[in-house]
């Protein structure tokens, strides 16, 4: 009996051995995996830097006005180009409405074209 008790203790011994193993390796792996995302995290992190810093760039040196509005027509970017040619600060009119920069007469023409525009996307 204590014969029978040993080979079970060893062959228990030896699965969980086996399973430690397995466990070993597959976490080997993941660390391998890990260590390759976190690099292109990183390259693709520094890349986005460089290109922000690029149109950061590109905006701060444009003589035209760009604006960027979103989905409520609010503005969300006003460059310097546009301070010039609008006569605005862009910490005055960022989450303004677009249509303040519009002449009067052609605010209802804007809403208009801007719900054709929106029913054809959607």
């Amino acid at each position: 009996m204590v014969f029978t008790f040993s080979i079970l203790i060893w062959g228990k011994a030896r699965f969980l051995n086996q399973i430690d193993s397995q466990r070993q390796q597959a976490e080997g792996e993941l660390k391998k995996l890990n260590e390759t995302l976190e690099s292109l995290v990183t390259e693709r992190t520094e890349a986005l830097q460089k290109s922000q810093t690029l149109f950061a760039g590109i905006l701060e040196i444009a003589n035209d006005a760009i604006i960027s509005v979103n989905s409520d027509q609010q503005i969300t970017l006003f460059n310097q180009g546009a301070e010039n040619i609008f006569g605005y600060k862009s910490e005055e009119i960022v989450g303004r409405p677009l249509t303040l920069l519009l002449p009067e007469q052609f605010r209802n023409n804007h809403r208009h074209h801007k719900q054709r525009h929106c029913k054809k996307l959607f």
